[in-house]
């Protein structure tokens, strides 16, 4: 279902185009696992088909909105401006072994996405980070707490905890962390898609810009398994240093010698992610286009039309996003075992190259 609606006003001079979309896709692609007595997989990974089973729906708006005008003869200007509303949302995985789909692996760890009816496609799955480990006095009275709740006086709230580690959050409240307290962190569909440009032209003088960006949505930073984890032992950055050193600091990230496993520190968690928006100049051009009287002075009888520019493309990108570049696809780094379809994995960045900044000086010539 799409309705729109495109308007014009002051002789077309404002134009305003809106549309609302309700799209339901229906036999997608998908991978479903089979019983291993069937004997059709020799891997060990347990045996697979691939069936038109899943149902998605994507339901949003867009909305565009452009004025341009003549102020003189010698100053005319122009401007334009779209936003774009999506959300997306898994509907089913099929009747038949419709489990969720798991996938994006970063090193040896576990999977960080999930698929499941609900939820966005390739939505970041896992725990949600409390804080780090004071001391061992904070980790006797969760596991006191822990006791308490479940019946069991041996039971801990967290395996394997220690002062300096990341204490997660007990979302389903049983009083210790289990594979339940799991749960969707985000996900990498912007919320928003939007951009604007500008041009004005004054005499012979033009400028133009487009800017674009992206907002509410999540990205999987998974360079930090190198950069701000001590126990991986490579080189890091200046962040390392937050890191929890002795009994009683108030630190941001685990100690040295932590538990950095898929049942540790660096288990999937909202740790990893950051926010993904962005606002990126996508262009920008200055030009100056000779006078006629000029092009008749230098060889009129073989130039209609010269034109010097210089431009710039990815000059400024505004994000809080600490990687290379907030503006990445799916996961295609070294980092990688994904046997499933990329669309599960969108919105890892494993060390993709981030989008050159260009400077660019021209000559255009007409004859």
């Amino acid at each position: 279902t799409d309705i729109g609606l495109d308007l014009g006003f002051l002789d077309n001079r404002l134009n305003l185009t809106a549309d609302w979309y309700d799209r339901k896709s229906s036999g997608l692609l998908v991978s479903i696992p089979l019983p291993a007595s069937v004997g059709a997989d020799l891997t060990g990974a347990g045996p697979i088909k691939y069936e038109n089973a899943a149902d998605a729906e994507n339901k949003g708006f867009e909305l565009t909105l452009a004025y341009h005008n003549n102020i003189s003869r010698d100053l005319k200007f122009n401007i334009s401006g779209n936003v774009g509303y999506n959300k997306n949302n898994v509907l089913s995985l099929g009747s038949q072994f419709a489990a969720p789909i798991q996938a994006g692996f970063i090193q040896n760890l576990s999977t960080f996405t999930i698929t499941k009816a609900g939820s966005p496609i390739g939505s970041f799955y896992g725990y949600e980070v409390d804080h780090v480990a004071k001391d061992q006095n904070e980790i006797n009275a969760l596991n006191a707490q822990a006791a308490h709740k479940t019946g069991n006086p041996n039971a801990v709230y967290q395996s394997g905890l220690l002062p300096g580690d990341f204490i997660f959050k007990d979302l389903d409240g049983s009083g210790t962390i289990t594979d339940s307290d799991q749960t969707v962190l985000g996900n990498p569909i912007p919320k928003f898609v939007y951009g604007f440009s500008a041009g004005v032209t004054y005499k012979n003088f033009d400028l133009n810009l487009v800017f674009s960006g992206v907002a509410g949505l999540k990205l999987l930073n998974a360079m930090k398994f190198t950069t701000i984890n001590e126990a991986t032992g490579h080189n890091a950055t200046t962040g390392i240093l937050n890191r929890w050193r002795e009994p009683g600091d108030v630190a941001a990230l685990p100690r040295a010698g932590q538990d950095a496993t898929s049942n540790g520190n660096l288990r999937p968690s909202d740790w990893w992610l950051e926010n993904g928006n962005y606002l990126r100049l996508r262009n920008i051009t200055l030009g100056y286009t000779v006078s006629q009287k000029i092009i008749n002075s230098i060889g009129g009888h073989v130039f209609t039309r010269i034109r010097i520019y210089i431009a710039a493309q990815n000059l400024l990108t505004f994000t809080k996003y600490s990687g290379y570049d907030p503006e990445i696809s799916t996961q295609g780094g070294l980092n990688t075992t994904t046997n499933p379809p990329y669309i599960f994995t969108r919105g890892i960045d494993d060390g993709e190259l981030p989008q050159p900044r260009t400077i660019m000086a021209g000559l255009q010539v007409g004859f």
